[in-house]
């Protein structure tokens, strides 16, 4: 490791809270030891509180074998029981470590606590498990408050300046929710850019923006040059690179961008951010927006990405938050 690169990156950090993030996640792209995630995670009010929740009982159950219930299993380790599914395709296997159940199978222990570890269908779980008969103080909607930390991402740093024109460049736009959450947070704007390459994903941004001339949808991958890219689309926002999946346009912010105002550009491509950063140096060097950018797809990029935007603009100072309840969501915010 270049201590001198680790030291320039620790310079701009602006606040205790970034410093702090940056060591952690430094730690855990080492180790692999998910202490270090426990550890930033704490210091969030919704991350005390579901440590709490862990302690109170021993008869801890994950509702969700997907996604997000296997980080929290990961990122919590013991406190757990099991899992709980409705998929009858995996009750009776085991997934990290633990076994997968039916939620009839905890019908009769009053003991049991559940912990509703999707952000699908969440309600409808908490009723289902109401039905059966866990007590109400027994469930704690995990999806409820990870879609709550969401709503935060991106747009909840005090010391991000306002333009008096924005442009916001959203790369990885998904459905187009983190455009109408940077519309609610700007208080002038002038165009979004929409960088997406799924198509089940382009016909929900087209639904969710509908602000004609002030939207472009630019649907191709951002990347670091123009081609074309193996691609996995899931059409949700896991969709990524893939060498096996279909082909798909590539491009560049660069060139794309070329003669337009660019502000702000939040970037969330599931590990291609790198990638599409170096596409993007012109504009960086160039008209230093606002950068939000994910930090946790690649253990790498707690380092590689920094030093880029370094590299690309030396004059950017750094922040680093954190949006969720395990290894996910964090972002570096570059101003």
């Amino acid at each position: 490791m270049h201590m001198n690169l680790v030291q320039n990156i620790y310079s701009k950090l602006m606040d205790d809270t970034s410093k702090r993030i940056f060591e952690k996640r430094l730690l855990y792209s080492i180790s692999k030891d998910p202490h270090f995630i426990r550890d930033i995670i704490r210091e969030l009010p919704e991350g005390q509180a579901f440590a709490e929740e862990i302690k109170k009982g021993s008869d801890n159950y994950l509702f969700g074998a997907g996604a997000w219930g296997k980080e929290l299993a990961h990122i919590w380790g013991g406190g757990w029981k099991g899992f709980l599914d409705n998929n009858e395709n995996i009750i009776g296997r085991r997934i990290e470590g633990l076994p997968v159940l039916s939620p009839a199978d905890i019908d009769s222990n009053e003991q049991a606590r559940v912990f509703v570890s999707t952000r699908l269908y969440y309600k409808e779980i908490v009723d289902q498990l109401l039905k059966i008969g866990i007590k109400a103080e027994n469930i704690v909607n995990v999806g409820a408050v990870l879609d709550e930390m969401a709503l935060r991402q991106y747009f909840d740093l005090q010391a991000m300046p306002h333009d008096q024109r924005e442009c916001f460049v959203d790369v990885g736009s998904f459905d187009g929710k983190s455009s109408l959450q940077f519309i609610e947070w700007s208080r002038q704007w002038e165009h979004i850019y929409c960088f997406e390459a799924d198509p089940s994903n382009i016909c929900k941004i087209e639904k969710t923006l509908q602000f004609e001339d002030k939207v472009t949808i630019i649907k191709k991958l951002a990347w670091s040059q123009a081609g074309t890219v193996g691609f996995d689309a899931k059409g949700n926002g896991s969709s990524r690179i893939d060498d096996g999946g279909d082909k798909v346009s590539a491009t560049t912010l660069d060139s794309e961008l070329q003669d337009k105002r660019v502000t702000f550009i939040k970037m969330d491509i599931e590990g291609a951010e790198s990638e599409a950063l170096i596409g993007a140096r012109n504009v960086i060097q160039n008209q230093h927006p606002k950068l939000a950018i994910a930090m946790y797809h690649k253990a790498e990029d707690i380092l590689a990405v920094l030093q880029q935007i370094i590299e690309y603009n030396p004059d950017y100072n750094f922040y680093l938050r954190h949006y969720s309840l395990t290894d996910s969501e964090t972002v570096l915010y570059a101003i």
